[in-house]
């Protein structure tokens, strides 16, 4: 199920909103994410690719874990996208960690 879709561009913007997630619990939510990243390469030119992100807060039950872990190669597959970054903590998503991962290094 899509539980939102934005034209946002600004990617600390978009990572407040996944990282805020919650379930009816109250606590943090793990979600599946797609960011479509801008990059230039200057002399290579502007690149974009999509980054499938899930995102598993370190709160989790185990349970849930497992079923968004047998889940998520399949989604993304279905998705036809090529960079995946599964995050456990903010580190794991953070600006610089998507640059360098949709850019292949490059960045």
């Amino acid at each position: 199920m899509v539980e939102e879709c934005s034209p946002e561009k600004n990617y600390e913007a978009f990572l407040q909103r996944l990282t805020s997630a919650h379930d009816n619990d109250g606590k943090p939510a793990p979600r599946y994410a797609i960011y479509d990243v801008e990059y230039d390469l200057n002399e290579d030119g502007r690149r974009a690719t999509t980054v499938f992100i899930s995102w598993m807060p370190d709160v989790t039950p185990t349970r849930i874990r497992m079923l968004y872990a047998s889940t998520k190669e399949q989604l993304r597959r279905a998705l036809d996208v090529k960079v995946s970054i599964h995050a456990d903590d903010l580190h794991d998503i953070e600006w610089k960690t998507i640059l360098r991962e949709a850019s292949g290094g490059r960045l």
